[in-house]
């Protein structure tokens, strides 16, 4: 009788702790592992990037592509957007628009970069934003030829704190994530 008394006792706090035990809910939750999105930006074009996306349709007034790419990566913001043919650009970059650009403003200092999909033009330029005061930041901006397409990229800038001028080379990086069908 002891020893089914013993066992009876015995047997269920062996199976409890053969069972897996369900975390306590004050434990922090782990984070999931960051993914790497694929963005399609049209026309056979597309970027992988390690981050988020969050896309919207240009204005009327500012339509130069059927749609710009917001994207937040561990280093930073960017907008991407396949420029259409028809593209004459709008460099003016103020209040949230960045500009659209077929080709480096004049004066502007061009360097060059390799990506997958062929030579990237590279300048700075200075952003805007006004309100009471105005705030000034400088974007990098990459342009990459595709077809009688271009390929926009920039590197966002703020308008105060660290985030008012960005690391080109950080731009160049998100650029080898460049892809063609």
């Amino acid at each position: 009788m002891k020893r089914v008394l013993l066992v009876a006792v015995l047997l269920p706090l062996l199976v409890a702790c053969t069972l897996p035990h369900p975390r306590p809910p004050d434990d922090p939750p782990t984070s999931p592992a960051a993914s790497q999105l694929v963005i399609d930006l049209g026309g056979g074009v597309w970027i992988a990037v390690l981050g988020t996306d969050s896309s919207w349709a240009p204005t009327a007034e500012h339509n130069c592509a059927d749609a710009v790419h917001r994207l937040v990566t561990p280093t930073g913001d960017y907008q991407v957007a396949l420029l259409r043919a028809d593209c004459t650009g709008a460099p003016q970059a103020l209040n949230g628009f960045h500009g659209y650009f077929v080709s480096p403003p004049a004066g502007s200092e061009v360097a060059t970069a390799t990506t997958p999909l062929g030579p990237a033009r590279l300048f700075s330029h200075q952003y805007e934003e006004c309100t009471n005061s105005c705030g000034f930041g400088t974007d990098e901006v990459a342009l990459v030829a595709v077809g009688d397409r271009t390929i926009q990229a920039i590197a966002v800038a703020g308008v105060s704190g660290a985030a008012r001028t960005r690391d080109r080379a950080q731009l160049v990086s998100l650029l080898q994530g460049l892809r063609k069908a």
